[in-house]
Parts: C-alpha cells; sequence; structure tokens
C-alpha cells in the first residue's frame, strides 16, 4: 500500500494534520505518523521503519526536539529522504526563517496551517501517484 509519514514533535498539531488528510484522501494512502522523543536510540534506524518502498512522500517540521530529542531537525530528515529519492515536504510554524531560502532536490514547502498542508499534501501525494 502507498503510504505518506508525517513528522511533527507535536502530537496535538501532527494528530490534526492527519485528520484533515485523512479526510481528502480517504483509503488512497496509509497515514503513517512519528513524533520523535528521546526514548529513541537512533531516530534515523526509526525513520527507516516508518518508511518503506511504497512511501511516495514525507512531510517533516523543521524543529523535531520538543519530546526531549536533541539534535533533530528537519534537515536530518530531508538529507534521509533525499538519500532515497523520497519527496519531502518542510513546515515549520515557529522557525520559517531555518528552512533552505532556495530550493533543493525533492524538497518542497509545505503551508503551515493544517487545512491548507493537508489539502497540499493531498495533491502533491496524487500528482506523485499517477507518475509513479
Amino acid at each position: 500500500m502507498l503510504s505518506i509519514l508525517l513528522i511533527d514533535d507535536d502530537p496535538k498539531l501532527l494528530d490534526e494534520l492527519a485528520k484533515q488528510l485523512a479526510a481528502l484522501i480517504k483509503d488512497e494512502a496509509e497515514i503513517r505518523l512519528w513524533v520523535p522523543t528521546k526514548d529513541e536510540a537512533d531516530p534515523q534506524s526509526t525513520f527507516a521503519q516508518k518508511i518503506d518502498a511504497g512511501t511516495l512522500l514525507v512531510v517533516t517540521d523543521y524543529d523535531l526536539t520538543a519530546q526531549g530529542r536533541t539534535g533533530l531537525f528537519g534537515a536530518s530528515i530531508v538529507g534521509w529522504c533525499q538519500a532515497r529519492a523520497i519527496p519531502v515536504g518542510d513546515f515549520s510554524r515557529g522557525n520559517s526563517g531555518a528552512l533552505p531560502k532556495e530550493p533543493n532536490l525533492f524538497e518542497l514547502r509545505v503551508p503551515t496551517d493544517a487545512a491548507q498542508a493537508a489539502v497540499f499534501i493531498a495533491g502533491v501525494f496524487r500528482a506523485l501517484r499517477r507518475n509513479s
């Protein structure tokens, strides 16, 4: 089955985004969630467990440290996705200045509002699905 991975360190905001997205894509894809925490020994391994060959898109917040996971930022997620040729969307509600200013390989800018983000993510997912 095709999937989309959503990553944020704020479970409430992540759940809201997932709810909005699920209403749009219904059963077109599995929506996977990841709230990075300090309890994960190796975040890169955890990330690798959350994706598979059916993962068409990853969407991540920039700062992923609120649950005690120090040193994990969206830039790492972007790099891991780029190494696997998985398109990735960045969003940041509080630190948009930290996002890169120039476009990067397979890197998209996602609106920060949950409803707008869900529409954007659903559109990108459907475009990727058509072309995969």
